[in-house]
């Protein structure tokens, strides 16, 4: 599986995909799928914001999205972002879900934004709110008989964690009237306070088998491992390992002597 970002060939998959939704869920409130037209248009508005918008790729084809845009409109929301995860139905329930969120926090923090919520439609929708539980969200409010869909009331979960240093310090580009999450040259993507010479613009997922005294059998982890190399103003590097629960049992912590983390050079 390939987490990537999402080009202009695969909108007309995320416009099938979301359509389905649409028409037959309660995670969103629209009750008319939009058509690959206004697809684009939201695309290309996420991305001159400088946010990710994340396909998941499988050998059959595109199985999911997921991106961030301003939680509102004005300005002074641009460090504040929403998520939308969306899945093929036929491929729900396999973690890939997990993976496309877990990918997005991540391309948000490195855009600058500093906290992310999640505006989830249906209070019983129990995989969407497990979803975001289980990668840090904590709930912030209910909005009842919000929504009139499918002949009922439904009721709107507010859920929301912080990204990067959140609240503690102030963003990196807080001059009044800016535009974007952080200040860079317009069309370019990576934020100008981390460009790597070589930014892995794509990350492969693996099923590994693993055994372990927390887990008792054999499990099958989705591992999540991606392996970012950025240099910051300060010339040190940072490399990022994420990984997911295992299915069967939790994960052991991630082996300090693991070969394949490089540590951060002492700072000059």
């Amino acid at each position: 599986m390939l987490i990537r970002p999402c080009s202009d060939a695969d909108l007309p998959a995320v416009a099938a995909i979301y359509a389905h939704h649409v028409r037959h869920g309660t995670g969103t409130f629209e009750l008319d799928a939009p058509d690959d037209v206004e697809i684009a248009r939201r695309h290309a508005e996420v991305r001159s914001r400088g946010l990710p918008w994340l396909v998941a790729q499988t050998d059959a084809g595109i199985a999911g999205f997921a991106y961030a845009n301003w939680f509102r409109p004005r300005p002074a929301y641009r460090f504040f972002v929403e998520d939308s995860v969306y899945l093929d139905p036929a491929v729900q329930r396999r973690g890939i879900g997990r993976l496309l969120l877990a990918e997005l926090i991540a391309r948000c923090e490195d855009a600058g934004a500093r906290q992310m919520v999640a505006v989830i439609g249906d209070a019983d929708n129990a995989g969407s709110i497990g979803l975001h539980a289980a990668l840090g969200f904590a709930h912030t409010g209910v909005l009842r008989a919000s929504g009139w869909k499918f002949g009922r009331w439904l009721d709107v979960v507010l859920m929301q964690r912080a990204l990067g240093e959140g609240k503690h310090s102030a963003p990196r580009d807080a001059s009044p009237g800016a535009s974007g999450v952080s200040s860079r040259p317009q069309g370019e993507t990576t934020p100008t306070w981390c460009r790597p010479p070589q930014l892995q613009q794509a990350r492969r997922m693996d099923l590994v088998s693993v055994r372990g005294p927390a887990c008792g059998r054999p499990a099958v982890a989705r591992l999540l491992l991606v392996f970012e190399t950025c240099v910051s103003n300060r010339d040190r590097r940072i490399i990022r390992a994420v990984h997911t629960q295992p299915q069967g049992g939790p994960c052991r912590p991630w082996p300090r002597s693991n070969p394949h983390l490089i540590p951060r050079p002492a700072p000059r």
